[in-house]
């Protein structure tokens, strides 16, 4: 629940207000929408458009976001039971709701929280169907495979890096001896995940890579950054900690584990009676999570980059559950409650440093100064064309009608250089919006401000978090 904290302290930023519109579209458009673009969003989307009946507040809207959150968490204490037993389950869900990554995207109108919340559901999924799999079949086993399936396929229109969860379930599974395993309940739910995911992989297939020219290519340090961010954005110590307890953990001895009293038989293993397999596919299974979608990314990306931390926010479970399981093997009280109070304190600056925000855009600010201060006569340039989606949602919830001023230049009229060039002669000012400038782009200030003051000497700034705005008008001009 601290996702509820400050939920509506800050504006959306391009990317949720993008989620907003999209998911505001006439019921025709966005069915159209549906089939006929690719996109990585598409069920958080549709349960976005139902959600919206509740409000269009930030608070609301991001509420959806909150509540897959806290099901991560709650799922998350499902997982721990059946891996190991109720002291890590416990122990998992509060590093799960502490853990500033999880928090952030908690907060945030777009699909993480969302993704996180299946990945670790396919994965409860998958445990069950391998223990219950073991036994006389069923058809309540057959349900099971079919859900597995269903969530999986379903997790991947949430975000389609999901899929290399299954590919780890996949290397975990490899992990049993081949005659535990009930093949015939894995093909059934391969197959209703396959019918599921077909659409997507059709429709994507013409469009991989394309849309994601802005990230940059993998180093070290983005590396290193991802890590940092999995673990919570607490820097080095909390980075420490979490991999000296997921390293006791995976150094645990494969005997099962010591099920507290009254928790799910989680060393009653799946496909066998044999504890030590259990603990063999538990160990690859939460490695293999981790290992799987980082690594993949991070080798496709020498190629074509896509190593952005929230899209392999999906291995943060693994992570965290593996580092429950390092501290709740320490059994004695009082340094059990010492090393646990260790951990927490180390995760204390991230959560910190997430309710700060210092990546927001304060896009809502800026549209307000802009609205309340335009004329007739202005128009409005935004130096990233895609930001005007953010301004012109803020237009309609701050009450100003689509056609006040001040007109939207560019995007919409060519290609910025030739806006600036070709001003309507009845633009008697202009507001200069400056977001997502690339470090070391000097374009604002060698050519986009040099033109703009040739026509309009007279300039005034206003600085917003990650949003410069600057009015240009004629040197008679007494801007507001």
């Amino acid at each position: 629940m601290l996702g509820l904290i400050d939920l509506g302290g800050t504006g959306f930023w391009l990317d949720e207000a993008i989620s907003v519109e999209r998911a505001a579209l006439p019921a025709g458009e966005f069915l159209e929408f549906l089939v006929g673009e690719a996109h990585q969003m598409k069920l958080y989307l549709t349960l976005l458009r139902g959600w919206r009946l509740l409000g269009e507040s930030e608070v609301v809207i991001r509420g959806l976001s909150v509540l897959f959150s806290v099901a991560s968490v709650v799922a998350i204490h499902a997982l721990g039971a059946r891996l190991y037993d109720r002291r890590t389950a416990l122990i998992a869900a509060l590093v799960l709701a502490l853990n500033g990554f999880h928090l952030r995207y908690a907060q945030e109108a777009r699909a993480y929280s969302l993704s996180v919340f299946l990945v670790i559901v396919s994965t409860l999924l998958l445990v069950v169907l391998l223990r219950r799999a073991a036994g006389a079949r069923s058809s309540r086993t057959r349900w099971l495979a079919a859900a597995y399936g269903a969530v999986s396929g379903l997790a991947a229109y949430a975000h389609s890096f999901t899929v290399l969860v299954n590919a780890a379930h996949g290397a975990a599974i490899a992990a049993l001896p081949r005659r535990a395993v009930a093949w015939t309940s894995l093909v059934l739910s391969a197959v209703v995940g396959g019918v599921i995911l077909l659409p997507l992989a059709v429709h994507n297939a013409g469009d991989v890579g394309s849309g994601w020219s802005w990230i940059p290519e993998p180093t070290a340090k983005s590396v290193y950054g991802l890590f940092l961010h999995l673990t919570g954005y607490a820097g080095w110590p909390a980075l420490l900690a979490y991999w000296v307890f997921a390293a006791a953990a995976l150094a645990e001895p494969a005997t099962g584990a010591r099920a507290s009293p009254g928790a799910p038989q989680a060393a009653n293993p799946p496909a066998a009676t044999d504890a030590r397999a259990f603990a063999r596919f538990r160990r690859a299974l939460l490695l293999a999570w981790i290992v799987v979608p980082i690594g993949v990314v991070t080798a496709v990306s020498l190629v074509k980059p896509f190593l952005v931390p929230r899209y392999l926010i999906i291995s943060l479970p693994p992570l965290v559950l593996l580092a429950a399981r390092g501290l709740a093997l320490i059994r004695r009280p009082v340094p059990f409650a010492a090393a646990l109070a260790a951990f927490l304190w180390t995760a204390w600056p991230g959560i910190e440093f997430t309710y700060r925000k210092p990546w927001e855009e304060d896009v809502r600010g800026a549209a307000a100064h802009v609205f309340a201060r335009a004329r007739e006569g202005d128009g409005i340039v935004f130096y990233t064309g895609a930001e005007v989606v953010p301004f012109e949602w803020y237009r309609g919830r701050l009450g100003v009608a689509s056609d006040a001023p001040p007109r939207v230049l560019h995007p919409g009229a060519g290609p910025l250089p030739q806006v600036l060039t070709s001003l309507p002669g009845d633009v008697s000012r202009v507001w200069l919006v400056v977001t997502h400038v690339p470090a070391g782009d000097a374009t604002v200030e060698d050519v986009l401000d040099p033109r703009l003051r040739a026509l309009y000497p007279s300039t005034r700034d206003a600085e917003f978090a990650r949003v410069r705005v600057r009015l240009y008008g004629p040197s008679t001009s007494r801007s507001p």
